[in-house]
């Protein structure tokens, strides 16, 4: 059965078990960002409630260049490798790699030789994910945040063309929608598919009782591919607190009816 979460903060984690979720997923580059002490203090939080920490978004801040010819991968590195340390101690599965300020390709640069160092990129890091039994999840993100990896079948082809254990895609409905992309690109993914997001593509709101899209339809073309992992709630909520379980209910009764 695919499991409900919400992406929010470490802090925020009891709000979402009150709420209904299932875990939640919080952001990669804060977590390695955080002095010790904090991270010790964010861990105790996360231990003590009664869901977990089972994903994380937020890989790269736009300081980790991956394309580009400021490129240090020896430094970005040293930041992963920290950060998926402290993911699993959080019980961290999957990371997702959108980080559009990381990977966009600057003005002027060759396109063929981003598509190479995006890979370089990934060849370098799932290693160092694998190590720590997380897999690194392709986020194909919409053509107003990033000028390279927009659809589902790009990070399909793409994880299944570097062929590595722990990388594979992600599908993210909002950016879906926003490209035109069918929903069938999720079903195609099959085994390929490691992670889902979702909101209310209008205005990108946390899903609600009363708005028009077909969240059946998005669990229908994931069952289909046989697709039985997660999906976060990751979107813009106008009362959080309101907002929290109201998403949650729509979604598990979406995924029940699908």
């Amino acid at each position: 059965m695919i499991r409900i979460g919400v992406c929010a903060a470490i802090d925020q984690i009891s709000l979402a078990a009150a709420a209904g979720y299932d875990y939640l997923e919080a952001g990669f580059a804060g977590i390695a960002s955080l002095p010790e002490e904090e991270f010790k203090r964010q861990l105790s939080v996360a231990k003590a409630s009664s869901i977990s920490v089972e994903a994380c978004n937020g890989m790269l801040t736009a300081q980790q260049r991956v394309t580009g010819p400021d490129v240090d991968l020896n430094q970005v590195e040293g930041f992963i490798t920290r950060g998926f340390d402290r993911a699993e101690q959080l019980g961290v599965k999957v990371v997702v790699f959108g980080s559009s300020g990381a990977r966009n390709v600057p003005e002027g640069w060759s396109y063929h030789r981003a598509w190479q160092q995006i890979s370089e990129y990934l060849r370098m890091a799932e290693p160092v994910a694998r190590a720590h039994g997380i897999t690194i999840a392709l986020e194909p993100l919409c053509r107003a945040e990033s000028n390279i990896l927009h659809y589902v079948s790009e990070g399909t082809l793409l994880s299944a063309m570097l062929d590595l254990p722990n990388l594979r895609t992600l599908g993210d409905i909002y950016h879906m929608v926003l490209n035109g992309e069918p929903m069938s690109a999720l079903t195609d993914a099959g085994s390929l598919l490691a992670h889902t997001h979702i909101a209310n593509p209008e205005g990108r709101l946390f899903p609600s009782g009363s708005d028009s899209f077909d969240y059946v339809s998005v669990f229908k073309a994931l069952k289909a591919g046989g697709y039985d992992a997660r999906m976060s709630v990751e979107g813009r909520a106008l009362d959080f607190q309101a907002d929290l379980p109201v998403a949650c209910r729509v979604l598990k009764k979406a995924r029940d009816m699908a």
